[in-house]
C-alpha cells in the first residue's frame, strides 16, 4: 500500500535546527578564496532584448567578471526546464536568455565579484534595452 501525503499533517524534520539557529544557511558558509555571484533578471513578462550593456559593471572595483547569455552559450548548452517525466516533451531553455525573455525574472546576464555586496551592485549597473512584447496572462 502506498503512503498517502495529501490531507495529512507532515512533522517536519529540518524546523528545530532552522529556528533554533543551529543550521547552516548558504550565507554562512565563507571559505578562502570564496567569490559570490548576483543575476540581472527581467522586468518583462516577454519582450526582445535589444543590447545588454554590460561595461559599468565591468569597471566596479572587485568584479572578477560578468556574463551574458551569449558567452555562457558558447560553454555551455541549454538545460532542461522540469525533471524529466514519462511521456513529457523535454523544453530546454538556455542558462542566460538569449535574444528573448519569456518570463518577468528570467536571467539575462551574471556577476561574479569578491564579495555579495559587490556583486549586486555591479548587477544593478547592467544595462538592458528591451522591445516588448505581447505577454498572454489569461489561460483561457
Amino acid at each position: 500500500m502506498t503512503q498517502r501525503y495529501v490531507g495529512q499533517a507532515m512533522k517536519r524534520k529540518e524546523d528545530p535546527r532552522l529556528v533554533s539557529g543551529t543550521s547552516t544557511y548558504v550565507d554562512d558558509v565563507v571559505l578562502a578564496g570564496m567569490l559570490h555571484m548576483a543575476v540581472t533578471r527581467s522586468i518583462h513578462a516577454h519582450a526582445r532584448i535589444r543590447r545588454v550593456d554590460t561595461s559599468k559593471a565591468q569597471k566596479l572595483p572587485g568584479v572578477v567578471a560578468v556574463v551574458t547569455g551569449e558567452e555562457v552559450a558558447a560553454h555551455c548548452g541549454p538545460i532542461p526546464c522540469v525533471a524529466s517525466l514519462p511521456n513529457m516533451k523535454n523544453a530546454q531553455q538556455p542558462l542566460l536568455a538569449i535574444g528573448k525573455v519569456r518570463f518577468v525574472g528570467e536571467a539575462i546576464a551574471a556577476v561574479v565579484a569578491e564579495n555579495k555586496y559587490i556583486a549586486r551592485d555591479a548587477a544593478d549597473l547592467i544595462e538592458i534595452e528591451y522591445e516588448p512584447l505581447h505577454a498572454d496572462t489569461n489561460p483561457e
